[in-house]
């Protein structure tokens, strides 16, 4: 596409690439709700991002962002994965965390931003597997093999492990370090989620997996961080720039997501 183009051709420095890319984006105001509608049914990903990175300076009110969280959800949940624009959706994943992110730190109710987490996160969990899980086949395990690329895979199996594990059941959110109720921890008395360890043991099974060899030294990495309590939800960022710069180095259309972060 043109957008992908652009980033052969930008310096990674001036905003990571994007800022000289919005400025071959024009889409007059009558057309955009046509733009954004083929964009979704083409999985156009960098074309909607940058209607979000064009959209979001126009808001006025933590409200109209809280829809924009929304409409993102929603994009994500419709638009097909493909092994060519499988990388381009963790864009749109992660500014709608960055959203829930800023609604959190402005003092929105965690019950109003919870069920973004929680119906994002199984939608990462599912890009993640080996296999097609959707259909009766999916459910038996027998779906077909997926064609998605393993640093994709890994990223998202990471992600989703990481986010279940900061909306423990019953909507409360950790926001803070060491903050209580982490599913992976083990307190007399209590079980630890067993959805969390689901989405944790099969992050894990990468480590031994064939098929991710050339990735195997992410998954440790990536087990400390989510199974450290110091860590909660407001170090997404973190995170996430710590797996981009391992899996997808050099790729300028995702260094956006590493502006900003501490190391």
């Amino acid at each position: 596409t043109c957008l992908v183009l652009c980033f052969l051709f930008v310096d990674p420095s001036t905003a990571a690439g994007w800022s000289p890319v919005l400025e071959c984006v024009s889409i007059r105001d009558q057309l955009k709700s046509d733009y954004v509608r083929t964009a979704v049914q083409e999985g156009a990903l960098l074309a909607l991002y940058a209607d979000l990175l064009q959209r979001l300076p126009l808001c006025q009110s933590l409200l109209q962002e809280l829809s924009i969280a929304n409409t993102i959800l929603d994009w994500a949940s419709r638009i097909t994965i493909t092994p060519e624009n499988d990388y381009k959706i963790i864009l749109l994943w992660v500014k709608l965390l960055e959203l829930v992110l800023r609604q959190i730190s402005y003092g929105t109710p965690h019950a109003s931003v919870a069920p973004l987490l929680s119906s994002l996160t199984p939608l990462i969990f599912r890009a993640s597997e080996d296999k097609a899980s959707d259909g009766l086949l999916g459910a038996l395990g027998l779906g077909k093999k997926s064609q998605l690329s393993t640093r994709f895979r890994l990223f998202s199996r990471a992600l989703s492990a990481f986010l279940i594990c900061q909306v423990p059941p019953g909507g409360s959110i950790r926001t803070m370090p060491l903050a209580p109720c982490h599913p992976l921890v083990k307190v007399p008395g209590q079980t630890a989620g067993a959805e969390a360890q689901k989405y944790f043991s099969k992050l894990e099974a990468l480590g031994k997996s064939h098929a991710y060899e050339t990735l195997h030294h992410v998954v440790p990495e990536a087990s400390s961080f989510i199974s450290n309590t110091q860590n909660c939800v407001m170090d997404t960022p973190r995170f996430v720039a710590q797996l981009v710069q391992a899996l997808f180095a050099g790729d300028t259309s995702l260094a956006i997501l590493l502006l900003g972060v501490p190391s």
